[in-house]
């Protein structure tokens, strides 16, 4: 709404769908190859509806390639892109808590911190960057910069435009990096 970018609530409610079915999966303890796989078809399909992949990327994927290319620009080993988009999507998630997203526009569906930590600790996967040997440095920096890695309004964005961005930077940091 607030860039113009197209927006479809049938494409929506496909990934809304496919996040909700995975996390029923998580929750029960009982993870079924085929459904993880009709989740993942389901994500496809709605990329494919939207003509990118916008319905599954944000400003997760965004920091994710960050650490990506900065591993690949230092010739260092990293982590797997699945496990940086499961740690970046818990700092997203607590970035709409600093920024107060849920008192200010309560339409907006805020992530909720602890259900992602959870469903990623019983998936196994790790949930901190330090887990996936991200310094705090690096990750203050690609709080900052990710923004630039798609033209997308994200999370990342409005942080930005809010003048706000540096300050959540080094908060989450504080709170990841204690």
């Amino acid at each position: 709404l607030v860039s113009g970018e197209y927006y479809c609530e049938q494409i929506a409610a496909l990934m809304r769908n496919a996040l909700e079915r995975c996390a029923a999966m998580l929750q029960s303890g009982k993870v079924d190859v085929s459904e993880v796989l009709n989740c993942l078809l389901l994500s496809g399909i709605a990329m494919a509806f939207a003509g990118n992949s916008r319905p599954a990327s944000g400003a997760e994927h965004h920091i994710a390639h960050y650490w990506e290319m900065d591993a690949l620009k230092n010739e260092r080993e990293h982590a797997l892109h699945g496990e940086m988009v499961g740690v970046a999507s818990v700092a997203v998630a607590r970035l709409y808590e600093i920024l107060n997203i849920k008192d200010k526009y309560p339409s907006v569906a805020v992530p909720d911190v602890a259900l992602i930590e959870s469903l990623l600790k019983k998936a196994g996967a790790c949930h901190t960057p330090q887990q996936i040997g991200i310094s705090r440095p690096l990750f203050v920096e690609a709080i900052t910069n990710a923004m630039h890695v798609r033209e997308r309004y994200t999370i990342l964005r409005f942080a930005d435009a809010e003048h706000a961005l540096k300050r959540c930077a080094d908060l989450l940091a504080d709170k990841i990096y204690r």
